[in-house]
């Protein structure tokens, strides 16, 4: 989902939050991303621009196997003017936040990556 005037839009193939003891195998997660909202006046930063491929958030022994993640990135939106700053950027294959106990096996992640506007 992009974002709209200087807020930050994501894309998201797989999430977890909350629970546990969940088993993500045998998947593909490609080309998830979006795009950051434009600033929109002088003083209005670009939003950030996220693309996870699977994000596992607050979430306590899970296991992750033989994933396969490729492509997923954001760009940044554009600053309301030469005095702004763009958003940042961020792409990630597997991303783990604040969870404990979590296995991850055997996954292949290539071609992540973050673009600027």
């Amino acid at each position: 989902m992009n974002g709209i005037a200087g807020q930050s839009g994501s894309g998201k193939g797989i999430e977890v939050v909350g629970g546990g003891n969940n088993t993500i195998q045998n998947n593909t997660s490609r080309h998830n991303g979006a795009t950051g909202g434009t600033g929109t006046t002088s003083d209005r930063d670009g939003g950030a621009g996220i693309g996870y491929g699977i994000v596992v958030l607050y979430s306590e022994n899970n296991i992750v196997r033989e994933n396969v993640c490729h492509n997923n990135g954001g760009t940044g939106g554009i600053g309301g003017s030469d005095i702004s700053y763009p958003g940042y950027s961020e792409g990630t294959g597997i991303i783990v936040v604040a969870s404990t106990g979590n296995y991850i096996i055997e996954n292949t992640c290539y071609e992540n990556s973050a673009a600027a506007e």
